[in-house]
């Protein structure tokens, strides 16, 4: 890339293909003037441009999906036995990187830096590594494709490189890990009273309302202590109808015993 072609739209497509070369993620960019420049240019303009800028000038070929699937299949087939990491394929500057079952791709002009689309693909597979647990594979990034296709769009906007440091790219998109320290009080933490009087839970600590650096105690003690008094009165009245029960069996079978007795002394005079 020469001075004379200096332009931030360095990037035409950031594609990851499985093993077998179907599209796993596909992304391609065209600067957003560049379809009304070749709408409204006449020819001589556009050679003028293309001489200098080439990215901006240049027709997209990949618009279609046909064509899109067509180009996939083609570098796939042109890269799956490469033994470098950089090839050159139809005015296409082809940066790749292998991992288990999946292939990164970064795609850019013929006469872009390829130094700097490196640092590009290095950038996007570091932090799809973090975001994966560094389990770069076909399942693992299905199962991540939301944070991942975050990382690319955190990485690549519109062909215009935004970010080459992965841990930064990650660390935008990384799901925020709770904070185990953190007391979390809601309806169902308020309304526990099971836990209340429970010595080994401990003392019960809740923010006042309104003030953020006055916490209250919760009396465990006495919760525990009422707690033990209702269980004693049920104690107490659960007693005494046990006995009234018994006392009342008592009376019943004294009162059947005394008809029998009274019947068989009749029944001796008779």
């Amino acid at each position: 890339m020469t001075l004379n072609n200096l332009t931030l739209y360095t990037t035409s497509a950031v594609l990851i293909l499985d093993s077998d070369g179907n599209r796993v993620i596909a992304k391609y960019y065209q600067p957003p003037h560049a379809a009304n420049f070749l709408s409204t240019a006449t020819p001589a303009q556009q050679n003028q441009v293309a001489a200098t800028t080439p990215q901006l000038s240049a027709k997209n070929s990949l618009a279609t999906l046909k064509e899109q699937r067509a180009f996939e299949k083609a570098i796939f087939d042109k890269t799956k036995r490469a033994t470098g990491d950089i090839v050159l394929y139809d005015s296409h500057l082809v940066l790749f990187k292998a991992s288990l079952d999946v292939i990164f791709y970064v795609i850019g002009p013929a006469a872009e830096n390829e130094l700097m689309l490196s640092g590009l693909l290095s950038a996007f597979y570091d932090a799809t590594s973090m975001l994966v647990r560094h389990q770069v594979e076909k399942r693992a990034i299905l199962e991540n494709l939301d944070l991942v296709t975050l990382a690319l769009d955190e990485t690549v906007d519109d062909g215009i490189i935004l970010e080459t440091d992965s841990t930064t790219i990650a660390s935008r998109v990384s799901r925020p890990r709770p904070d185990v320290n953190e007391i979390q009080i809601n309806e169902q933490s308020k309304y526990r009273p099971s836990r209340l009087g429970n010595p080994r839970y401990g003392p019960r600590w809740f923010l006042r309302p309104g003030s953020a650096r006055r916490p209250i105690q919760v009396d465990t003690l006495g919760a525990q202590s009422s707690r033990n008094h209702s269980m004693l009165t049920f104690a107490i009245c659960f007693s005494i109808c046990l006995g009234c029960i018994c006392l009342t069996a008592i009376m019943s079978a004294y009162s059947s015993l005394k008809e029998r007795v009274a019947q068989r002394i009749l029944q001796g005079g008779l």
